[in-house]
């Protein structure tokens, strides 16, 4: 940015010799029948500012976005409507964070049952049962002890049976063959009868043994099988255990485990109720949409920014303000906004922001400035539009003006032509120092006191030669 500059300008409300003093009326001219432009230095009490650019900024802007992830469902705003806090801007599908929500309290109710359970006292109806459950593993247990324990007698016992209907098999067997050769005797081409004694004692001698082996290898199995009395023994003891953990309530331990998982699912349900919540996009505060990032159908992540809000109420011009400038400035501060893209006057503010700490850019350090615009702004006004700032820093009293036009220059050497009286005397050269300019008018200081004063006559325009230069005709 360029170089800040230290002007000065004008109090208008400054009233000298009767006329107030304006821009103009220090700067009017006159013909003092000689042909020649002349103007009256006069005197004024002026400002001294800190001139700068700023830019317009809004009082806040945020870029908003859905607090969970899914799909554009709805998009409620437009750029430059204007949207109370909390109004919905827009809407992500809500189907499945619905059902997560209805889940999350589902996994709530059954954790909080689990815990009620170990927390209240037993029924009566529950301790009947848990002793009924006792007493029927109880038998269950001593039914297969005795079974493991007849298990060898039995398997002894049964497989004996094998043996006897192997040979009634084998003697029917005999009887069979019998019937079929006196038959093929008779007859060759004889064909057994399926209902034939022999042929019906056969079958069911057949079966008898088929039914005598299995029982016999089921009998070998169970005399060597122990699983069943270990079940029987596990089934018993965690009869007795429910019925133990019944009677005296649960541990510390067990309630402290289910009071945690109850607390579990109250956190999966609040966050499950809480991407359902975010799913719609509200607006933070009170403001105009400044930009829409979004459209139907759009899928969108947690965090990412989709829509632009400005709170355009009160405008404020942001500025930065050159090091050598910045130790000048105080907080409350006057300060006017001249904007470049309006044709309007400057607007009045008050610096109310200054930074502690500056940035380096290019290698010049400059300091962010805030200045509050005050009274009410026009309605053209908008955010980013830029301009000139002016801070007043102090006051000159009884500074001397002259027009800027009126100062000559002669190499390093600043002079003004002071009219002698007399319309036809010849102007005499006075030595001055020009200061900073605003509009067609200058401040001066002079070389030597008392030689330029208030009401005195000064030539506007440059003279055709030199006075300070060899054949001048004015002298100093």
């Amino acid at each position: 940015m360029r170089r800040l500059l230290i002007v000065l300008f004008i109090v208008l409300a400054v009233v000298l010799v009767g006329v107030a003093v304006t821009a103009p009326s220090l700067g009017a001219q006159a013909n003092d029948g000689t042909g020649r432009e002349t103007a009256t230095v006069q005197r004024a009490d002026v400002d001294v500012v800190v001139s700068t650019t700023g830019t317009v900024a809004a009082e806040r802007l945020a870029s908003v976005g859905f607090g969970t992830s899914g799909t554009v469902d709805e998009i409620l705003v437009s750029v430059g409507q204007s949207v109370a806090e909390g109004e919905a801007l827009a809407r992500l599908n809500t189907e499945v964070l619905a059902l997560q929500v209805e889940n999350a309290e589902q996994a709530l109710a059954i954790a909080q049952a689990n815990y009620n359970r170990l927390t209240s006292p037993p029924t009566e109806a529950q301790r009947l049962q848990a002793e009924t459950a006792v007493l029927n593993a109880e038998a269950q247990l001593t039914a297969a002890q005795n079974a493991r324990r007849n298990a060898p007698d039995q398997q002894m016992v049964t497989c004996m049976a094998v043996s006897t209907a192997r040979t009634s098999l084998d003697d029917a067997q005999t009887a069979y063959d019998r019937y079929i050769s006196e038959g093929l005797n008779a007859d060759p081409v004889f064909t057994a009868d399926l209902n034939h004694p022999a042929t019906l004692a056969r079958d069911a001698a057949q079966r008898a043994f088929d039914q005598a082996e299995a029982q016999c290898r089921i009998a070998e199995t169970n005399a060597q099988d122990t699983g069943q009395l270990a079940a029987a023994e596990s089934a018993y003891q965690q009869a007795l255990a429910n019925l133990t953990a019944l009677t005296e309530g649960a541990t510390e331990n067990d309630i402290s485990i289910s009071a945690a998982q109850v607390r579990q699912a109250e956190i999966a349900l609040e966050q499950a109720r809480r991407n359902l919540n975010n799913a719609t996009l509200t607006a933070p505060f009170e403001g105009v949409v400044s930009e829409v990032n979004l459209r139907l159908g759009q899928t969108v992540s947690p965090g990412a920014a989709v829509i632009i809000l400005a709170d355009l109420v009160p405008l404020h011009v942001d500025s930065e303000v050159d090091e050598l400038d910045v130790s000048r400035l105080l907080v409350g501060m006057e300060a006017e906004f001249l904007i470049d893209a309006l044709d309007i006057a400057p607007l009045p503010g008050m610096v109310s922001q200054i930074a502690p700490v500056g940035r380096v850019v290019q290698g010049v350090t400059t300091y962010s400035i805030r200045v509050d615009l005050e009274g009410e702004t026009p309605e053209t006004l908008r955010a980013g539009m830029g301009g000139e700032v002016d801070i007043i820093v102090g006051t000159i009293v009884g500074a001397l003006l002259v027009p800027t036009r009126a100062i000559q220059r002669d190499d390093a050497t600043e002079y003004v032509l002071v009219v002698q009286e007399g319309s036809e005397a010849e102007p005499v050269a006075v030595a001055v120092v020009s200061g900073q300019s605003v509009g067609e008018l200058t401040v001066v200081t002079l070389v030597e006191d008392g030689t330029l004063d208030e009401g005195d006559v000064v030539v506007v325009g440059r003279p055709r030669a030199s006075i300070f230069q060899p054949g001048g005709t004015g002298t100093r």
